[in-house]
């Protein structure tokens, strides 16, 4: 699952820097708008590693079994 794994580091970065970004808003307005970005990068994240989680067990599942 290395493309995966790939998509959810390339999140995690992204969640990352638009955290950052919020302490350089200027404004409230700014403020609200950038951290409700961080958020849904956050939320994205999330639903990509339970995501990669819930495929990769079927995965081992037929790897225990021989048939992966």
């Amino acid at each position: 699952m290395t493309k995966m794994n790939d998509i959810i580091e390339m999140a995690a970065s992204l969640a990352e820097q638009l955290h950052s970004d919020v302490r350089l808003a200027s404004t409230r307005l700014e403020h609200v708008r950038v951290t409700a970005r961080a958020n849904e990068a956050v939320n994205l994240l999330h639903k990509l590693q339970t995501l990669a989680e819930e495929t990769d067990a079927p995965n081992e599942v037929q790897k225990e079994n021989g048939n992966g």
